[in-house]
């Protein structure tokens, strides 16, 4: 039998293939619906077998196998196009038990869990879960110290099996605040879990104007031994009673270079209890705007829609507006999330009247029950700010996870990322080439709190003219400023600091081991978190307590 790509190549007379991933290969042309017909009917007279085949909104998709390769075939009516993946081998093949029916024994959810953003401003991590138990992964995040035990922990929680079931974990592109966390799950809980397929569809170095270098993660998924499914364009997987329609892959962008790795992005439809979810990964501009013209908007429309890019210029101002959704999951962390909802290229997100919940990643872990009619507003009614607001205790020998910080990184900060090693009964925070600044706790809570008192028991170390210090009333901590700072006093030995703010009195409070080190008028700034600062600095942390004072 004749190969399937010789086919296509001889049926539509080309003479170029593009390799767009792995040994695929990606053909496009111009066609009607009549030429898409006729070409499938060739396909079939030549002995290539009919897999599956669906059409929406006019759109038809099919997939043929041959003898060592299986094409992917779409049609666009939309803009009239025709395109052609063709795949070695069957591994693009959708599982044929994925879409078996099983008993619902819980409740579907959808969960952002919170990632600290201490390496850097970006990673997003999602779990959903599935009526029948199993759970579906959306990428995870950096492989942070915590971020692997947060997401273990996260499915342990909600597990109502013998334990926890991955029925698929999608990696939407190769970046690694993506698919890092993903490498250190597998490592430290892959013998607690069941993970049954992974799906990422990555394109090729020379396909692409950054490549990135992912020869850690595929000696890793080797070694695991996973079935990896390549999603392409058009592909329907369906796990439980969740659908998850591919819109976007890799090589939908051919016959142009990526320019933009964040545009191969996966982008993916999924249908969950009568509701429409829209993930877009890192998707911008390029990615979205060839979505838009493959797909009309009742094909976009959405009750949640997950933000491109984290919001740094992401998504594409049609596809939100296609998309009206009602709720929004936003990746990113809390001191980012205010300054860059005013950007031009969210200025829909912003402006909609349709939109009336916005879950920020780096605010907290939420939970959405599907099975609510409102799922979104169940979830918005967060729970009283906890008593004490904080507390960590770094001399207890248990595991710890979820500490109460984040870094501020990214943009125009000119901040770096500090080290952070958890030992010896302490945690230590060090930045020994530049400025880092932490966020020790979110503005969020203290909207909730505009007098607290702080108790740190800390070591601080400096060289080169090093100093450490606190932030505790700023609204921008993503600007420098250097009369916000409470410089503290440098000692190798644990002192104990004492940081009261008063909104009724007025009164600001800073004391070290008893003594006042600085005293001044307190008035509270409309959005103040709490920041340490490290400068050519080692801060060795014993205990934090986060007080709110009483009315």
């Amino acid at each position: 039998m004749m190969k399937i790509l010789d086919f296509c190549k001889q049926y539509w007379s080309l003479t170029e293939a593009c390799s767009a991933f792995g040994g695929a290969y990606v053909l496009t042309v111009s066609a009607d619906a009549a030429a898409y017909t006729a070409f499938c009917r060739a396909l079939g007279t030549a002995g290539f077998a009919l897999d599956t085949e669906r059409e929406e909104y006019g759109n038809r998709f099919a997939v043929y196998v041959g003898e060592d390769e299986t094409l992917f075939v779409s049609f666009f009516a939309f803009g009239e196009k025709l395109r052609m993946v063709v795949e070695p081998g069957s591994k693009g093949l959708s599982p044929r038990a994925a879409g078996a029916a099983a008993p619902a024994v819980t409740t579907p959810l959808i969960t952002q869990v919170r990632l600290a953003y201490c390496k850097a401003d970006c990673g997003m991590s999602y779990v959903i879960r599935l009526s029948d138990g199993r759970f579906v992964m959306i990428d995870g995040g950096y492989d942070e110290y915590e971020e692997a035990d947060r997401l273990y922990d996260t499915l342990a929680a909600q597990n109502v099996l013998e334990r926890p079931v991955i029925a698929a974990w999608f990696i939407t592109h190769p970046h690694e605040d993506h698919y890092r966390c993903f490498m250190k799950f597998c490592r430290k809980y892959g013998d607690r879990v069941v993970l049954e397929r992974l799906h990422y569809n990555w394109p090729l170095a020379g396909r692409c104007k950054y490549p990135c270098d992912t020869s850690a993660f595929d000696a890793l998924v080797e070694a695991l031994g996973v079935e990896v499914i390549v999603p392409h364009t058009g592909q329907r997987f369906c796990y439980g009673d969740a659908i998850f329609d591919v819109l976007f892959a890799c090589e939908d962008l051919y016959p142009d270079e990526i320019r933009n790795t964040n545009d191969s992005s996966l982008v993916l439809r999924m249908e969950l209890e009568n509701k429409r979810v829209l993930w877009l990964g890192d998707a911008e501009f390029a990615a979205c705007e060839e979505v838009c013209r493959s797909f009309p908007a009742g094909a976009l429309k959405c009750d949640i829609l997950q933000v491109g890019h984290h919001g740094y210029d992401g998504g594409s101002p049609e596809l939100y507006r296609r998309s009206d959704p009602d709720a929004l999951l936003w990746p990113c962390p809390d001191f980012w999330y205010h300054p860059v909802r005013l950007w031009n290229s969210n200025r829909f997100l912003r402006t909609s009247p349709h939109i009336r919940h916005i879950f920020v990643e780096g605010n907290g872990t939420d939970v959405l029950d599907m099975s609510l009619a409102d799922p979104a507003a169940a979830a918005d009614r967060r729970p009283a700010p906890p008593t004490p607001l904080y507390d960590e205790d770094f001399t207890h020998t248990g595991r710890v996870v979820d500490l109460g910080w984040s870094c501020v990184t990214g943009g125009a900060t000119g901040y770096a990322p500090p080290e952070i090693h958890l030992s010896q009964g302490c945690c230590e925070l060090s930045q020994e080439e530049g400025r880092a600044v932490c966020e020790l706790l979110r503005p969020g809570l203290l909207q909730d709190a505009p007098s607290y008192t702080l108790t740190l028991q800390a070591g601080i170390e400096t060289s080169d003219g090093g100093r450490a210090g606190l932030i505790c009333n700023d609204a921008s901590p993503t600007v420098w400023n250097e009369d916000a700072v409470l410089w503290l006093p440098s000692s190798e030995q644990m002192l104990n600091f004492e940081l009261t703010l008063d909104a009724e009195k007025k009164l600001g409070l800073l004391k070290c081991n008893s003594a006042t080190v600085f005293e001044w008028e307190y008035i509270p700034a409309e959005r103040r978190g709490l920041y340490l600062v490290l400068e050519h600095a080692c801060v060795r942390l014993k205990r934090i307590r986060i007080d709110q004072k009483e009315d």
